[in-house]
């Protein structure tokens, strides 16, 4: 680009202050007549924050600014930098803002051009590191504790999730050993599989069922939850007064339980009625239609179990005296 071409500023962009060496040589950037940004080093300082914000990661908004402004990146220092402010110092007290065989100001291209953030990785190794204290170490053929292979820790991991998902949280310590157990012989029986080794698979397979029927599991992975659930089903049965002497009473008994078993609404029928009224007008002028003064037969509720109250509570009354409304007419 040519030098007459080039842009020139004499004040700060952002806060109107005037570029003076002290506020404005930080940054390098050839498309200015100065050489330098244009904005000071405080409104560039800012722009890195809002950009860390929005980032949610104070080195990758640094390294995205030196992409921007054609500076040098290097991850270490920016991880040791509060800011941009600071982070501009710290290359220029270790001779990283210029070029050491030219003395010209050094470019993107001169430092790490590449950042992937440390987080994700550190993560993953703790997550390994949690699955290999929670699956210790397998026995090799003469007895010695061999730890397990990634491979195997994430097919351990996701055996475990697959059989854990019957259980819904309700997992004992006790089922989580037998779960346990169950995973590390099914993979020892997928390797026998692999291997041809019959006599392993078949080991393996009742040492799987057997774990499976001493927690009363079946070979569908039905949770024993099962029976929870039934007895919880009775429990409440009984106080509902639908069992009596574990049998459940009879269909004439059960129907009247049945009719008295329902939700009381702190709503009345009037208030239901507008509610239906006003959804029905505003389909009506959606489709060009004239509004309904009755509520017609099709759209009238029948509180047969008395769900519902009488008459309007006062604030019902409130809200529709305060908004001119009555409650409207049922169609005959």
């Amino acid at each position: 680009m040519e030098q007459d071409a080039k842009l020139n500023y004499r004040f700060c962009l952002s806060c109107g202050e005037e570029l003076v060496p002290s506020n404005s040589k930080g940054v390098r950037n050839t498309w200015f007549k100065t050489g330098y940004l244009p904005w000071c080093i405080d409104c560039q300082t800012a722009k890195v924050k809002e950009l860390q914000k929005q980032c949610k990661d104070k080195v990758m908004a640094i390294y995205i600014y030196c992409a921007a402004c054609d500076t040098p990146f290097y991850a270490e220092i920016a991880h040791q930098s509060k800011d941009w402010k600071q982070y501009l110092q710290n290359l220029r007290e270790q001779n990283l803002n210029r070029n050491a065989q030219s003395g010209e100001y050094a470019t993107f291209g001169a430092g790490e051009t590449v950042y992937e953030k440390a987080e994700p990785k550190k993560r993953k190794d703790t997550i390994l590191a949690q699955a290999r204290e929670r699956w210790g170490a397998k026995f090799s053929e003469g007895g010695e504790p061999v730890e397990y292979t990634k491979r195997e820790l994430e097919e351990l991991e996701s055996l475990y999730k697959e059989q854990a998902a019957e259980y819904k949280g309700a997992i004992t310590p006790r089922v989580d050993m037998s779960l346990r157990e169950i995973c590390v012989s099914r993979l020892e029986w997928k390797r026998c599989v692999g291997l041809g080794d019959s006599q392993g698979a078949k080991r393996y397979s009742d040492m799987i069922k057997d774990a499976m029927a001493r927690e009363g599991m079946r070979a569908t992975d039905v949770k024993p939850l099962e029976a929870m659930k039934v007895d919880a089903l009775i429990t409440h049965l009984e106080e509902k007064g639908a069992v009596q002497n574990n049998q459940i009473v009879g269909v004439d008994e059960l129907r009247a339980i049945l009719a008295k078993d329902h939700p009381q609404y702190h709503t009345s029928l009037d208030v239901v009625d507008e509610i239906i009224m006003c959804t029905v007008n505003t389909m009506r002028r959606n489709n060009g239609e004239s509004e309904l003064i009755e509520l017609p037969k099709e759209g009238q509720v029948k509180d047969v179990f008395h769900e519902l109250l009488d008459k309007p509570t006062e604030h019902e009354q409130e809200v529709m005296a305060e908004l001119g409304i009555l409650p409207p007419v049922r169609e005959s």
